[in-house]
């Protein structure tokens, strides 16, 4: 992480929840190479992960971390458009339970919930390249800690 000097003991001590979607395993076993990679990498070892079958399950399961005092939560997963409206439902019901929770809970709730066209887009954003959508998302976790400190 670029910014890792900048991070301190307080905010790299800060439990961070993560919550992943099953469904779509092939590009979920990469986003959970990728975070679990990075929460290592940036010396982050308080945290809890929660596995859920679907993107729609992620709101009521972050909301459950930051239940259980988890300071930021990282939403991930995979919505693959195929031939129905099913697509449309799940991006929008995702999107909005997520920042519901984030409001809610006055704690911030990353989200990197792949929406994509296909399965090349969404294999091109878990380490293609495109880049890890799971790293980024570590990395902006940890700096909404670090500005939520600065504020507070």
């Amino acid at each position: 992480m670029k910014e890792k000097s900048a991070l301190n003991k307080s905010t790299l001590s800060k439990k961070i929840g993560v919550v992943l979607s099953l469904f779509n395993s092939d590009i979920s076993a990469r986003l959970k190479e990728g975070v679990l990679s990075e929460l290592k990498e940036a010396g982050v070892e308080n945290f809890e992960m929660v596995e859920v079958p679907g993107v729609v399950e992620i709101p009521l399961s972050a909301k459950w971390l930051f239940q259980k005092d988890c300071q930021a939560v990282i939403a991930l997963g995979t919505v693959i458009r195929g031939e129905t409206s099913h697509y449309e439902a799940c991006c929008r019901l995702v999107e909005q339970g997520c920042m519901q929770v984030q409001l809610e809970m006055n704690r911030p709730l990353i989200f990197g919930v792949l929406m994509t066209e296909n399965k090349e887009q969404a294999l091109a954003r878990t380490g293609g390249e495109k880049g890890h959508i799971a790293r980024t998302s570590v990395h902006t976790a940890l700096k909404m800690l670090l500005n939520l400190e600065r504020i507070q």
